[in-house]
């Protein structure tokens, strides 16, 4: 699902939108909460749209923001040269936001 937001629309919420945004939900099977896997279906998403997205995103700061909760102790992800390689060749920045609960948090 994609969504444009345009400078000057409103949202559903009749809220102003004061810049151009875009965003997308990536196709990601249900269950899987490995950041790296999110970050390389969007840039797979990002590569079957046309030139004029990957022209914008070279020449705007724009970037991925991941937000995970792992349900278990030490949840980690790893990064490769090539995932991080994809995203500096669209001068993407990435953010993430990570939170960590174990069973003793459930109590």
């Amino acid at each position: 699902m994609a969504r444009l937001g345009l400078s000057g629309d409103r949202t559903r919420g009749d809220r102003l939108v004061t810049e151009n945004t875009w965003s997308s939900q990536p196709p990601v099977p249900p269950g899987e909460e490995q950041p790296d896997y999110y970050v390389s279906a969007i840039l797979d998403h990002i590569a079957t749209r046309s030139a004029e997205l990957t022209n914008f995103l070279r020449s705007h700061s724009s970037g991925i923001n991941c937000v995970g909760e792992f349900r278990r102790i030490n949840g980690g992800f790893h990064m490769s040269q090539e995932l991080v390689s994809r995203c500096a060749s669209l001068g993407l920045w990435l953010d993430f936001d990570l939170y960590n609960f174990t069973m003793q948090d459930e109590r």
